[in-house]
């Protein structure tokens, strides 16, 4: 008899341990989730602050390129190439 009490306190007690340690995955893949999400939305916001600042930089260089093109420069194929990449972004 007491080794079936001790069987039973056994089990039961790795059947709470298992059900604590789901509970403790579900928290910490809530806060995982939540963390990428908030990471998302800062690089999100980055990214348009960002690009948002360098658009004059970009138009600026695009207009150097078209104007290099004009002249035709000896570069003018590379130039060309390279000017209509920036006016893709």
């Amino acid at each position: 008899m007491l080794a079936y009490l001790l069987y039973f306190q056994i089990k039961t007690d790795y059947i709470r341990a298992i059900s604590s340690l789901r509970c403790y995955a579900i928290v910490l893949l809530q806060h995982s989730v939540e963390n990428a999400e908030h990471l998302i939305k800062r690089l999100e916001s980055f990214i348009t602050t960002t690009m948002d600042a360098n658009d004059d930089r970009i138009n600026s260089v695009v207009a150097l390129g078209r104007q290099l093109i004009a002249e035709n420069n000896y570069a003018s194929d590379k130039i060309q190439q390279k000017t209509d990449s920036l006016e893709d972004r």
